[in-house]
């Protein structure tokens, strides 16, 4: 009876070693899918939200680049306006200061003299070649 039991333990242990040894491949594989796809999980899950973390900070730094722009391009628009303006104003005065200068360097009698002699001139020519052209026409030259 002692061979019996230990025969029956001895194939008990057998067919239990062989079936747990089926089983725990299977129950390993199982958990290292399970734990593959849960660390897969995580994984991405941890790269999506780093992602949308650089997306997001991209996004505000561009938004804070383009004000910065905007800022910089206003005020250098109105630093050159106003250099322009100050420019445009500066010629003005310049050009009515020369004109001042010039109506008061002429002297309307004189050019009026002037004027007249070179009227008198031209019409004493003109009063010539017409006399000349009557004379000849008269006398028939």
């Amino acid at each position: 009876m002692k061979k019996l039991v230990v025969l029956l333990f001895t194939c008990f242990l057998l067919v239990g070693t062989a079936y747990a040894s089926s089983n725990a491949s299977e129950a390993l594989s199982s958990w290292y899918k399970k734990e593959q796809t849960n660390s897969n999980n995580v994984l991405f899950t941890s790269i999506a939200g780093g992602i949308i973390d650089i997306f997001v900070s991209t996004t505000k730094q561009t938004a804070i680049l383009k004000e910065q722009a905007a800022s910089t391009l206003s005020s250098i628009s109105l630093e050159k306006n106003a250099d322009m303006k100050t420019s445009i104003e500066s010629y003005h005065k310049n050009y009515q200061t020369q004109l001042l200068e010039s109506t008061n360097n002429l002297d309307p009698e004189s050019y009026f003299q002037e004027y007249t002699e070179t009227k008198k001139v031209q019409l004493n020519s003109e009063l010539d070649e017409d006399i000349e052209s009557m004379i000849s026409e008269v006398f028939g030259n």
